[in-house]
């Protein structure tokens, strides 16, 4: 990239814009960040380390302004309009949305766009308002008809029509930022407006600037509108804002990839997935924005809108929980899944079963750990929403060893807080605590708390473990099972021999959908009864509640599973 920024001097420079704009409600809006302010305190040379460009100002414009919520509260006063909108030469109104742009050749702000070798076209700002307006009448209807979220409120007349505001400025190498229209207090909601780059000539690599640089921009931007306008704004956890509205570039133009940015940062979650997942503080929040393709591909796409819907009346965390609980599932479980899947990239990838552009994506930094026999102990802590990967270089074999700090309740309290933890490595099964990995050692995860913790054992390519957390007898997993024609739901029983049974699935309204007469196989050390989620006519079942009836020679097992369909 062109232009590197530290991310204090972002925050050194909004703040002090911040006070100039407190008293004035017509100052323009792109001296909230100024770029000559930042640029010409940066270091000509770029430094990769210093947290790269920036893709979005809002979680630094919010920040203050919630300094500036809060002050008022304690002063007794209602937050007032923050800031002004600029004043610019043009626009367009189409659809409940105003392009605003300067048409000037040659003034500061006049947007153009990009020749074949990414160099400004004389004459083409209209054009490229014309641009925006062509995203929006696509990435509008995506977000608000097709995934169904609420669309962003009008301001009133604040941008001189009540329709909803883009202001196209020079950002230096900044994306854009969505501005909220008055100081915001924990859950609220506001009216905003956006600003966008006027050229995108900066975004690396090449291939991506101008219109693609533009495209996920505008997708990521009106995620924001609509976050702050329609559900909620949490100003602790910006951090869910911004890999919310990262998952949905990716959602809308799926070919851009400007995602990977991130994923490859020596910042980013790949090179420090130590870091709690929760951190608002720096810009590892945009490389988690692959938790959403997680969760879409195991629960489905309205997963998302469903976590923010849970917002309006509690932070992002504990609604996530409550959506993942409505389809049987859990946060905690969840984040041990994803810790799963993110050592599944690169040359490990599988986009059948993890990320489908897992292959582009770097591998999960890994701590080496040499093993000589009888035993090994390591000793070490992590904050809650959190994992390590142990390479336990063996003799003969190389296992990898995930430990995962699943602790929702205590990710959601002040500070961070860390979890001590031992990791014992045996060439014998000293008890029955001692996990078999597949290699020639057992391994135990020694903590307090077993239950807020996920342990994955991985080697060859193979998983081992963790136990599924409902081994009950007759109880399915995973629950929810997304069917996909390739992936099993388990209908485990007790004892160690292979059982003959008869393995039934019914819907809801008690249509048998799948009948066999079969015998178990073991599944994570367990017998169990396996279904593909494949109808009797060779279709995948639809997605619903269905009920799950194995009949064995002494008794009868019944339960419910969630079927989501891929």
């Amino acid at each position: 990239m062109n232009s590197r920024y530290n991310l204090s001097l972002l925050r050194a420079t909004v703040a002090a814009a911040a006070m100039v704009m407190a008293g004035s409600r017509t100052a323009h809006a792109q001296t909230i960040v100024s770029p000559e302010a930042v640029l010409g305190a940066v270091s000509a040379t770029p430094a990769e380390g210093a947290g790269g460009t920036i893709k979005c100002g809002f979680p630094e414009i919010s920040r203050q302004l919630s300094l500036q919520a809060e002050a008022a509260r304690a002063a007794g006063a209602r937050p007032a309009v923050a800031f002004g909108r600029p004043d610019l030469e043009a626009s367009i109104t189409r659809n409940g949305y105003t392009v605003h742009f300067d048409t000037t050749e040659g003034g500061r702000n006049t947007p153009a766009l990009l020749n074949a070798s990414y160099q400004r076209i004389p004459g083409t700002a209209r054009a490229f308002a014309e641009s925006v307006m062509a995203i929006l009448d696509y990435v509008h209807p995506l977000q608000t008809v097709t995934l169904g979220y609420a669309p962003p409120p009008q301001d009133g007349g604040l941008g001189g029509g009540p329709e909803y505001d883009f202001y196209v400025l020079e950002l230096g190498a900044v994306y854009g930022y969505t501005t909220p229209d008055i100081a915001l207090l924990p859950g609220d909601t506001t009216t905003s407006f956006v600003s966008l780059d006027n050229d995108f000539v900066f975004v690396s690599p090449p291939a991506n600037r101008g219109l693609p640089a533009l495209r996920v921009t505008v997708a990521h931007e009106l995620s924001h509108a609509i976050q702050i306008g329609r559900y909620s704004y949490w100003y602790n956890d910006v951090y869910f804002l911004e890999l919310s509205a990262t998952w949905m570039e990716d959602v809308a133009y799926t070919d851009v990839n400007d995602y990977y940015n991130y994923l490859r940062a020596s910042w980013g979650h790949f090179r420090n997935p130590q870091r709690e997942f929760n951190s608002g503080s720096d810009l590892i929040m945009y490389s988690r924005g692959i938790w959403g393709q997680l969760l879409q591909k195991e629960f489905g796409i309205d997963i998302m809108r469903r976590c923010w819907e849970f917002t309006r009346g509690t932070r992002p965390l504990p609604a996530s929980d409550a959506a993942l609980q409505e389809v049987g599932s859990s946060f905690a479980e969840a984040f041990s899944q994803w810790s799963l899947w993110n050592f599944f990239t690169g040359t490990r990838s599988d986009p059948q079963r993890y990320y489908p552009e897992g292959d582009a994506f770097p591998q999960i930094v890994q701590v080496p750990v040499g093993y000589a026999p009888p035993a090994r102990t390591i000793t070490d802590s992590l904050p809650s929403l959190a994992a390590r990967y142990y390479q336990v270089l063996l003799p003969s074999d190389t296992l990898t060893v995930v430990v995962a700090n699943t602790n929702l309740t205590a990710a959601t309290g002040p500070g961070i807080r860390y979890h001590r933890y031992t990791l014992r490595i045996s060439s014998t099964q000293d008890d029955p605590s001692y996990k078999e990995t597949g290699t020639a050692v057992f391994v135990k995860l020694d903590v307090p708390d077993p239950a807020d913790w996920g342990t994955w054992f991985l080697t060859n390519g193979s998983v081992i473990g963790p136990e599924p957390p409902a081994l009950a007898e007759g109880t399915p997993f995973p629950n929810p099972f997304v069917a996909d024609g390739v992936r099993e739901l388990a209908v485990p029983v007790e004892g160690g021999s292979v059982l003959t049974g008869e393995l039934q699935v019914y819907t809801a309204g008690m249509d048998l959908v799948y009948s066999a007469r079969t015998t178990s196989r073991s599944v994570l050390g367990r017998q169990a009864f396996i279904w593909n989620g494949m109808t009797a006519s060779g279709e995948i079942a639809a997605s619903g509640i269905y009920l799950v009836v194995l009949k064995l020679p002494d008794r009868l097992l019944t339960s419910k599973v969630a079927l989501v369909r891929q």
